[in-house]
């Protein structure tokens, strides 16, 4: 049976029809299957748009046939690698403690940085964000 998953502007992708492309790639030396651009392209798209709906890489990989790996490589070129774009907002103090210190008028505690993986790094002055980037 098809699976046809839309994706918007981007089209639609067959499951089926991409899985057996997937198979069908020639091998490398080493028994390594090689993707064209295009097709791991594709196969990056259908990963992306099946997280957005909720379901991991590892379940991915298996509805495409292909190691868990792989569909992680496919998914950073995707959303590319390096820096992603930010916005910096005002802190908006979520404990008691943080409600009342602003409603006192005590100065604000300064900036924090989330990581994309959740670690938080509270308190950092403008000048501590300089000297931190610098060691980067």
């Amino acid at each position: 049976m098809n699976t046809v998953l839309r994706t918007g502007d981007r089209g639609t992708i067959e499951l089926t029809s991409l899985r057996a492309e997937l198979e069908g790639c020639p091998r490398d030396r080493g028994g390594r299957r090689v993707y064209s651009a295009t097709l791991a392209e594709r196969a990056g798209r259908y990963a992306q748009f099946r997280r957005a709906k909720g379901v991991g890489l590892s379940a991915v990989a298996l509805e495409l046939g292909v190691w868990e790996s792989q569909v992680v490589r496919w998914v950073k070129r995707q959303e590319g690698a390096g820096f992603h774009e930010v916005t910096v907002v005002e802190h908006e103090p979520k404990s008691a403690v943080g409600l009342l210190a602003q409603r006192v008028g005590v100065q604000k505690p300064g900036l924090v940085i989330v990581s994309p993986r959740g670690f938080r790094l509270e308190g950092l002055t403008l000048t501590d964000l300089h000297e931190l980037w610098g060691e980067l």
